[in-house]
């Protein structure tokens, strides 16, 4: 089976199972804590001056938020990130509708959204939108992947209600340039007089893989990818990808446990569980932070205690 690298990035995120299972035992967000205390190696770099994205939001108006993902892991190994050249080559952009216009639906129709927003990279010493462009849109890759509600896919809406902040318009951009440079996803000349398109910018790394937790973390990208189009069967060729290069992985074999239980295989979704806390608890994961062989960093202990916490969770949750 041909899987187009186009489509392996992602947004990072828990499954819904999972969200809702660790929200009962974790209202405290003990977990949420762990999560991002385990994120202390990130360099977050969402300031992106050369994109001009620092605009108001208007009280009454249709509008637009924009989020990039797809280039850190999700529960993938600390210090690797995940967009990686030659595996997951492409960076996702969710474009959230936001409808704050008194009692009026926004109609989309006979509205291409796939017009409104195109990309342009930018090298990291430009300071404003009037800056030279490294890259436009007609030397990057992209496209309008489909729409997404916050439980899955949708099909492409006509209308966004009142009130409503829960339509996706989600877009990939492939094609980057290897190394690091500022990206802008902004509104276009099509955007449509009454709606209040809002650009946005990142700062994105993007590299060849030097070691197997590169790569791994990029299989991880490209499984959920595979499992929010809920595409079952590239999903589980992503985690055998994994498996192939370490058959221990606790990543693997969580990301295995998450496709059995979406759909329905409970029995292996627990094998696979038992096998990650096992490899987790004994220290069998040769790519895992390992505290005998160094001093670990802040991060490193936490994603251990938090990957700890959140799979004998999941797995409690399932039974005996």
């Amino acid at each position: 089976m041909r899987i187009d690298i186009r489509s392996c990035s992602l947004i990072v995120m828990f499954t819904l199972i999972e969200l809702n299972t660790i929200k009962l035992a974790w209202a405290d967000g003990e977990l949420d804590r762990l999560f991002y205390s385990s994120r202390q190696w990130v360099e977050y770099s969402q300031d992106a001056p050369g994109c001009r994205w620092y605009q108001p939001y208007p009280d009454t108006s249709i509008y637009n938020h924009v989020y990039f993902s797809g280039d850190l892991p999700g529960i993938g190994y600390p210090y690797h990130k995940s967009l990686i050249k030659g595996v997951n080559d492409t960076l996702e952009v969710s474009i959230n509708f936001v409808n704050n216009q008194p009692n009026k639906a926004y109609s989309l129709d006979g509205k291409d959204v796939a017009e409104w927003f195109a990309p342009r990279v930018l090298q990291l010493f430009v300071v404003d939108a009037d800056g030279p462009v490294f890259r436009d849109a007609s030397q990057l890759g992209y496209r309008l992947r489909g729409w997404y509600s916050r439980i899955g896919p949708t099909p492409p809406p006509n209308e966004i209600p009142v009130a409503s902040i829960d339509y996706i318009a989600q877009f990939d951009i492939w094609d980057l340039p290897e190394g690091r440079y500022q990206i802008c996803f902004a509104p276009t000349d099509s955007v449509p007089a009454d709606f209040y398109g809002i650009s946005g910018g990142y700062v994105f790394e993007f590299y060849q893989a030097q070691s197997v937790s590169d790569t791994i973390n990029a299989y991880e990208a490209c499984f959920l990818r595979a499992m929010k189009d809920t595409n079952f069967t590239a999903a589980e060729l992503w985690t055998d990808s994994i498996l192939a290069l370490d058959e221990n992985s606790v990543v693997g074999l969580t990301l295995r446990a998450r496709s059995s239980l979406a759909q329905g295989d409970t029995s292996d979704a627990i094998n696979s569980y038992d096998k990650a806390i096992d490899r987790l608890e004994n220290n069998t994961d040769p790519l895992l932070p390992d505290s005998t062989a160094r001093p670990l960093s802040g991060a490193e202990q936490n994603y251990l205690k938090w990957l700890h916490v959140m799979l004998n969770h999941n797995r409690e949750v399932l039974g005996p």
